[in-house]
């Protein structure tokens, strides 16, 4: 009796552990998501890092880790991980990109050719459904800021009013809202 009691306890302990951790972002490989995305189009934003950088830590901890971040990105995107500098070969749109060295260092060409060969870190790219690209921002994102550009791309705002527009209109329907 007292065992069982005993791995009742320890059952229902270790059920609460596991719901209370913490959700995260579905992160795939890039070419887990391009296959995703031609198999149940969606768009992709691709987070694009490197080791050695602080700022890419502190978004991955603070931005990548809000519960509202998780949530929409989860529901909406595919999420990728790519580090520009250890990114092993991969096919995109009918083209191979590898390492190559430049300056001393290794970066993938996928990274340089939708930069245009001057990149920062930590950067963000999105790719809409056909898997073109859409945009390129670099630069830390906190959540208040990854959040309307996420609403504004994945809503394809973009293609009928200017990112400033579209932040007025949020904000007046947040405010009617309240």
């Amino acid at each position: 009796m007292k065992l069982k009691l005993a791995l009742l306890f320890f059952l229902g302990l270790y059920g609460f552990s596991s719901n209370a951790q913490k959700q995260s972002i579905n992160w795939m490989s890039i070419e887990n998501a391009l296959e995703a995305s031609a198999k149940n189009p969606k768009k992709i934003i691709i987070d694009i890092y490197t080791d050695w950088c602080g700022w890419c830590k502190v978004m991955d901890r603070e931005t990548f880790g809000n519960e509202d971040i998780i949530k929409y990105i989860n529901e909406n995107y595919y999420a990728v991980k790519l580090n520009a500098e250890k990114q092993t070969s991969f096919n995109y749109k009918g083209q191979v990109y590898n390492l190559e060295a430049v300056n001393g260092k290794t970066i993938n060409s996928f990274v340089l050719a939708i930069s245009n060969g001057s990149i920062g870190y930590p950067a963000l790219a999105y790719l809409d459904e056909q898997q073109n690209l859409l945009t390129l921002l670099t630069g830390y994102q906190k959540k208040e800021q990854l959040l309307p550009i996420l609403r504004f791309l994945h809503s394809d705002s973009f293609k009928s009013m200017t990112y400033e527009e579209f932040l007025k209109k949020e904000s007046s329907t947040t405010t009617l809202q309240q």
